[in-house]
């Protein structure tokens, strides 16, 4: 996902339509009231200044910062139970405590280029990750560390995703060759490949949490659909999300009724799930954004941008709003993840 450079914004704004920021930011926070809420709430951030920051989601201060020494970070994830943090950069992956305040993290090592995705299962028995090195790897955590299992694209993979269904044992990644291929862990072998444009590299794909639909999107800006209630996948739609622009992220909220997109033309684009229709146009960030994660409830949104900062969008009332901007970043903001319970 991260095989174009962050430093490159500046080179490729000539190519991008007129983006007027928005005035002012609101600091209503709603989505944690207690003090309690706000504690085991994560909203946690990390990209080019080796450094991985968790916000506080009623003021927007940092209140933890790790080191991740050695590489930028390309993606994050966290546990379910909230126990750990996962970060991605060149060739390794760090598994970070939450409540380990020493930052002393468990390492994976076994890719040899950029980890640019990493996903966990919903029991959170093993983690799938993808690299630029052409591989997705599957890591069970019932096994030893160095426990993986293997599969070759043979070209850079960009993203990675497990099926929300565990029973189905499938995992689905896009590589820089245009391809989503759909991996079935059972048989360990690829059972289908989807191209939707020949040698358009994808940047990102999704499953909704009901496990009915399959996003992919591109470096020419388009995104598609495919519908996973049939034994194969079948194609739905074709959408123009970010015209003349890369696609950088997309995702399903987590009650599967809306999508967003993120993109290199400064924009979040917000959809609901039914029609596809977009229902607001996010603005706000200065440069790319590069990823976006859902709250829970589906109530928020944050993301992140090489503008270097964060931002926290409620998205329950009649008009998306921008609720708070966490500044604290000397580079660039890849990589985002929220997990408030």
């Amino acid at each position: 996902r991260r095989s174009i450079s962050a430093s490159n914004d500046d080179y490729h704004q000539h190519h991008l339509s007129p983006f007027v920021p928005s005035e002012g930011v609101s600091h209503r926070i709603t989505m944690a009231q207690s003090e309690d809420a706000i504690k085991n709430c994560l909203l946690t951030t990390a990209g080019y200044d080796n450094q991985i920051k968790l916000w506080r989601v009623d003021n927007g201060s940092c209140h933890r910062s790790i080191p991740h020494p050695d590489s930028q970070v390309n993606v994050l994830a966290i546990t379910s139970d909230r126990l750990s943090i996962a970060a991605g950069g060149h060739s390794k992956i760090r598994l970070y405590d939450t409540q380990d305040g020493n930052n002393n993290p468990t390492e994976y090592a076994g890719h040899t280029d950029n980890v640019t995705d990493i996903c966990f299962s919903s029991d959170a028995s093993c983690m799938a990750s993808s690299s630029e090195d052409g591989n997705v790897k599957i890591w069970d955590f019932r096994a030893s560390q160095d426990h993986q299992r293997n599969f070759s694209h043979q070209a850079a993979v960009s993203s990675v995703v497990l099926h929300p269904h565990s029973e189905l044992l499938h995992v689905f990644a896009g590589d820089e060759q245009g391809r989503v291929a759909r991996w079935d862990l059972r048989a360990n072998r690829c059972e289908e490949h989807l191209t939707p444009e020949p040698d358009v590299g994808i940047r990102d794909i999704a499953i909704s949490p009901d496990g009915l639909l399959l996003a992919a999107v591109n470096n020419e800006g388009n995104c598609y659909i495919w519908d996973l209630t049939a034994t194969e996948c079948h194609a739905k739609l074709k959408l123009e999300v970010h015209p003349f622009s890369y696609v950088l992220s997309c995702s399903f909220s987590p009650d599967s009724t809306r999508f967003v997109t993120t993109g290199s033309d400064h924009m979040v684009n917000l959809y609901e799930t039914e029609s596809f229709e977009r229902i607001a146009q996010l603005e706000g960030h200065t440069k790319w954004v590069w990823s976006a994660a859902f709250s829970s409830d589906s109530a928020f949104l944050a993301t992140v941008s090489s503008d270097r900062t964060a931002r926290l969008w409620a998205l329950a009332g009649e008009q998306v709003e921008c609720e708070l901007v966490c500044k604290g970043h000397q580079r660039a903001v890849t990589a985002v993840a929220l997990n408030d319970g």
